[in-house]
């Protein structure tokens, strides 16, 4: 008989032998089994044999990295919403009549304070990332400050995209640009750790992004009160259209806080990608499930509403 259990973000298959003989393979190698005999399959590799100790620790390596992906994107998150909020006062002020309290002093911009808390801020999720650069690649004191000199390229793109409103791109492809001085000064050892670091944590986001999907999907089905056939056709749809919805309408709202667009710009512009939502969804809805949905994307695109609902989703666990 034999058995086989996932194991972690990173592996394909785990396979025990307990009677019999077993060959695993992939295609980039294989290994054959005896009784007794545990191997471990990965995308990126070819299989290898492995104990219980092995497997608990790749286990373990696995929600460690879904763990830190997590706290991450938190970071993010809270860090862009003090952003746009300290951004907004500040412009309050600046139009604040002369000798007015706490007006902007002259010479500094709200953008040019703005900048200033924004790099402040992001020194510390600087100092993260190469840290764990540092303790993954076990990097040289010189290739630890051409990883520094990378982040902070990235992230002063990343200030400059809030600013001007743009939809900065995510976290990940900006890190490829950041490492791309770094990766011609690793070892082998070292670029294969780099591999593995990076696979582990795209396979953290897309799992973190699946997990969102299907909350998001959840919350939507039940003010729709789809039917078990509705939700089996339209998780997948349902779920990618609120998500990139939702997204979309941040950004624009962002832009807002920033003084790049009129309010009633936004709104303009919110309702057509409601709209748009309403239009990819409505075939096979009922004209009541249709007015639900339309009330669903104005209550998640509503300014605010993905900070509650992320504080709800914490209250949650």
């Amino acid at each position: 008989m034999n058995r086989a259990r996932a194991a972690g973000a990173g592996a394909v298959l785990s396979v025990a032998v307990v009677t019999g003989a077993v060959l695993v393979s992939n295609s980039r190698g294989e290994v054959t089994l005896g009784p007794g005999e545990t191997a471990v399959a990965t995308a990126a590799e070819a299989p290898r044999r492995a104990d219980d100790a092995a497997l608990d620790r790749m286990e373990s390596e696995a929600r460690a990295t879904e763990k830190e992906a997590e706290a991450l994107q938190a970071r993010v998150d809270d860090l862009a919403r003090a952003g746009r909020e300290m951004l907004l006062r500040l412009r309050e002020r600046e139009a604040a009549p002369p000798g007015a309290s706490g007006r902007t002093k002259p010479g500094k911009s709200p953008d040019d304070m703005m900048r200033a808390t924004m790099r402040v801020a992001m020194k510390g999720e600087l100092k993260t990332l190469v840290d764990k650069l540092e303790r993954k690649l076990q990097l040289t004191p010189e290739q630890r400050k051409r990883a520094e000199d990378g982040y902070q390229a990235m992230f002063e793109k990343v200030i400059e995209a809030f600013l001007s409103g743009e939809e900065f791109w995510e976290l990940g492809d900006g890190q490829d640009q950041a490492l791309a001085a770094l990766k011609p000064h690793l070892r082998a050892d070292q670029q294969e750790a780099l591999r593995r670091m990076e696979e582990e944590e795209a396979e953290a986001a897309r799992k973190a992004r699946e997990e969102e999907r299907a909350k998001v999907f959840k919350d939507a089905a039940a003010d729709l009160r789809l039917t078990d056939d509705q939700r089996a056709r339209l998780a997948v749809p349902l779920g990618e259209t609120l998500q990139s919805v939702s997204e979309r309408s941040a950004m624009l709202y962002v832009r807002v806080m920033t003084g790049r667009m009129k309010t009633e710009d936004y709104r303009s512009r919110n309702e057509a990608l409601i709209r748009d939502g309403v239009e990819k969804l409505r075939e096979g809805l009922t004209a009541d499930q249709v007015e639900a949905l339309r009330r669903h994307l104005e209550k998640i695109t509503a300014p605010g509403a993905s900070t509650r609902a992320r504080i709800a989703g914490e209250e949650d666990k």
